[in-house]
């Protein structure tokens, strides 16, 4: 159930605009630039707010993404929920999105299916791609020192 204090609270701190305009949160921000509203003593994102105001809870799992890339903007229009994933591919601000968008390694070789594998991080699990051009190189250099060659 909604607390309308806290829900007439959280839109006297935005400046609705237009509906397809960003609606910017003038309150308190957090250093990252996201907006902030403490809700029974704990602080929560104004975006997430404004996308529970409107759509209901976040379903589990799922990230409030702003198709705007504006992080003061609160508009419910303006955000979607995502998987992590989609969130980082898509935000053209993460390495993550920068990473996937490169076509060759930093070798020079193209990313084509023959010629890529997908390895597991040993922390996170999370699969990136690997040139097999290179690993080839890797291995011969490293058989290459082993043997005393190099």
């Amino acid at each position: 159930m909604m607390d309308k204090a806290v829900y007439a609270r959280f839109w006297s701190k935005v400046d609705v605009k237009r509906k397809n305009e960003c609606w910017l949160w003038k309150s308190s921000c957090r250093p990252n630039g996201y907006g902030e509203l403490s809700v029974k003593n704990k602080s929560v994102s104004a975006h997430v707010l404004s996308f529970e105001y409107t759509n209901g809870e976040v379903p589990k799992g799922l990230w409030v993404d702003h198709i705007c890339r504006n992080r003061k903007c609160v508009n419910p229009n303006h955000l979607r929920a995502v998987t992590p994933k989609t969130n980082a591919l898509e935000n053209s601000d993460s390495s993550s999105f920068h990473f996937s968008q490169r076509t060759h390694c930093n070798n020079g070789h193209e990313f084509t299916p023959e010629n890529t594998r997908y390895v597991p991080h040993k922390k996170s699990g999370k699969k990136h791609r690997r040139c097999r051009a290179c690993n080839v190189l890797y291995k011969a250099r490293a058989k290459a020192r082993k043997s005393g060659r190099v």
